[in-house]
Parts: C-alpha cells; sequence; structure tokens
C-alpha cells in the first residue's frame, strides 16, 4: 500500500490517507520524543554517563511502530474493506492500551505465565550479582542523581512506561500487521513461525545495542507465545498485548530488586559502604 511507504516517516501514512489529526499527533508525539532524547543524551554525555538506554529514543521508536499498524487499518477501511474481515484487529487504541488492566486478562493464566516467566529470566540472568537494592544509597538517571526510594520510583515508572509502550506498539505492528499477512501468505502455521523468527532476529540487539544470540533465541520464542496467544483470541491484539506488558513489567522490576548494578536501563548505581 502506498500509505505504508508514507509510513516511513511519522505520521507520514496518516497525511498520505488524508487524517492530518492523526498524522501530526503521531509526527508531533515522535519529534517530542527523539528531542528529550537528544537532550538525556546531551546531559548524559556531560555527565560521562555513556551507559544509560535512551528512554525517549525508544518510545519514539515504539510510537513510529504504531503507526504503522493504524496507517494499515485506516488503508484499509479507505479502501472500503472492514478490518476484521481481513483479519486485522478493529479495536480502539485506547482500549488496548488499556488492556494489560483489564479484568480479562488480569485474571488470565497464560497472562500470568508470563508474567512469571519475566521474573524468572530477570532472577536468572541476577544470579550472580553480589549487591541488592537494599544496599543502593543513591541511582544515576535520566540526567540526574537521586535517593535510592526516588531513583527506584523513576526507574519504575520509566520502566513501566516503557512496557506498554512496548507491548502495544510491537504487538501491534507483529501480530497485528505482520503475523495476519504472513498468514495470508503461508497460512497459520507458517505464518506464525516466520513472524516469530523475525521477532527473535530483530531481538538479537538489546537494549543496549549490545549484540546477544541468546537474546534472540528468547524473543523468538516469545515471538512464537504472543503469535499463539494472538491465534487463539481470533486475532485480537488484547491477550497478547497484555501477556507482552507484564512480561516486560516483572523482567525490569525483578532487575531492580536483585541486580540494580545491571538493569535492562542500564542506569548508574551506588551502593553504601
Amino acid at each position: 500500500m502506498k500509505a505504508l511507504l508514507w509510513a516511513l516517516a511519522p505520521g507520514g501514512g496518516h497525511f498520505c490517507l488524508g487524517e492530518t489529526e492523526e498524522g501530526l499527533a503521531y509526527a508531533g508525539t515522535t519529534a517530542v520524543l527523539l528531542g528529550a532524547g537528544q537532550v538525556l543524551e546531551h546531559r548524559n554525555d556531560e555527565l560521562g554517563r555513556g551507559d544509560e538506554v535512551n528512554t525517549p529514543n525508544l518510545l519514539a521508536l515504539k510510537t513510529w511502530e504504531l503507526s504503522f499498524f493504524t496507517t494499515f487499518r485506516s488503508a484499509l477501511e479507505t479502501e472500503g474493506i472492514e478490518p476484521r474481515e481481513a483479519g486485522v484487529d478493529d479495536t480502539p487504541l485506547p482500549r488496548l492500551a488499556l488492556a494489560p488492566f483489564q479484568s480479562a486478562q488480569l485474571s488470565d493464566p497464560y497472562v500470568w505465565g508470563a508474567a512469571l516467566a519475566g521474573a524468572l529470566t530477570a532472577a536468572y540472568e541476577a544470579r550472580r550479582a553480589s549487591r541488592h537494592l537494599g544496599e543502593v544509597e543513591r541511582f544515576e538517571l535520566l540526567g540526574g542523581t537521586f535517593n535510592r526510594d526516588d531513583g527506584a520510583g523513576l526507574y519504575g515508572a520509566e520502566a513501566l512506561g516503557l512496557s506498554l509502550a512496548a507491548a502495544v506498539g510491537e504487538e501491534a505492528l507483529w501480530r497485528g500487521l505482520l503475523q495476519t499477512q504472513m498468514e495470508a501468505i503461508f497460512g497459520a502455521k507458517y505464518g506464525l513461525r516466520t513472524t516469530a523468527v523475525l521477532f527473535g532476529a530483530v531481538h538479537t540487539v538489546k537494549l543496549d545495542g549490545r549484540f546477544s544470540w541468546e537474546n534472540g533465541v528468547a524473543g523468538g520464542l516469545a515471538g512464537y507465545y504472543l503469535g499463539w496467544l494472538f491465534q487463539q483470541s481470533d486475532h485480537r491484539l488484547a491477550r497478547p498485548i497484555a501477556a507482552h506488558f507484564w512480561f516486560n513489567a516483572a523482567a525490569f522490576l525483578t532487575a531492580l530488586a536483585l541486580d540494580p548494578a545491571d538493569t535492562p536501563l542500564q542506569i548508574g548505581a551506588r551502593f553504601e559502604f
């Protein structure tokens, strides 16, 4: 579709479809986040902090990913095709964003199984940690220095926000758009497998930019699980979004508690002597 090519620029797909408000929302949000990312990077350069993951830049990426899905959905409607007829979830975005907190998802064992997997994964990676959260004196993150409680709270807010953005943006793009198209081409079984392999390949690059084949394998398995949930839910996104969010959130918060010196966001931790 022509609109998807235009969507390579933030908001471009919606502008192409004549949806000016949506285009401005995506373009503006992406610009603000990228600007904040530049400020954070400059501040950390001044302070000599080179390891912290640039969360505003990641949020901008997730916003861009989401715009592909919403462009695709709008393009179908412009062509007179109901999204559900094409196997595409037509749930409004606000409801998708609230999916992890809906009662149906909070009581779903497959969602909580993902949360348990996230916590266990982080615990395994922290198995050799020598210092825990209770020994932290201060945290260095977001261009500032904070005491343990304030820093942990900021990290938690940052982690939960990124978890939600990743869950909604990635599930909308990978399951809501790509998997539906792969299934249309290759069938349900091979469409799921193809999408999972691609999802794993992308996740060979960790949040801090380092290559990790183990992360890629884990990403591929997660992609298969989330894609299977998507199929089992009649190609609705709520369950995979919820499972994705709670996996990430559990992993982020468990890592902070067990190994604050090596969290996924690579914030600085200074310990009591």
